[in-house]
């Protein structure tokens, strides 16, 4: 596919963020760096990346096991990791907002915002609540205006019905019962599991 395709897909979420999960031409990375003293630099940099590139390619096969161990970045919800994601997290939907509809869709820029709101949510009441510092109260107020801005800046436009149809119930939770929203999503998470596991 092309890099438009992959930043679309990216934005849908249909393709991992992740830098580890691709390999590279080594003049690709001209000009970009990971962004110094900063957790979850790959949100920072792999849109840029995916920016220079003229193609994209799958293989249809699994070449990587990921490892999930105590310790790792997205293992530790401290304000730190939590901060830098909330900032990543706004400059990727910046990019993605100025670059409609000359990169993206206006379906993707949707997708990306609800995907965000649903992130940042989760993020908010299950992690940074247990923060009780001042500065995690700040962090708190903070995710919670960026959210709020995000959804007056949602325009819900025909497009993929199945994505809209699974994530509107998460935005309606988020919007009014936001409290309830990691449980529900943590009992669909292992209702997934489950169906998956046994079909």
């Amino acid at each position: 596919i092309d890099s438009i395709q992959a930043l679309n897909d990216i934005a849908y979420g249909s393709m991992d963020f992740a830098v580890w999960v691709r390999l590279y031409k080594k003049e690709i990375w001209d000009g970009l760096r990971f962004p110094e003293r900063r957790n979850y630099e790959d949100f920072a940099v792999m849109y840029k990346v995916l920016q220079k590139a003229k193609y994209v390619a799958y293989l249809d096969e699994i070449l990587y096991k990921y490892r999930n161990r105590s310790g790792s970045i997205t293992a530790t919800k401290s304000i730190k990791n939590m901060h830098d994601f909330l900032l990543s997290t706004q400059e990727f939907d910046s990019f993605v907002n100025e670059n409609t509809p000359e990169i993206f869709t206006e379906e993707a820029r949707n997708a990306k915002l609800i995907m965000s709101i649903v992130l940042l949510s989760d993020l908010s009441f299950s992690q940074v609540s247990k923060h009780k510092t001042q500065e995690g109260l700040a962090l708190r107020k903070e995710i919670k205006k960026e959210i709020l801005k995000k959804f007056r800046e949602i325009h819900f436009t025909p497009g993929r019905l199945n994505f809209l149809i699974k994530h509107f119930a998460a935005l309606i939770l988020i919007r009014y019962c936001p409290w309830l929203h990691p449980f529900v999503r943590s009992c669909y998470r292992a209702i997934k599991k489950f169906v998956t596991f046994f079909l």
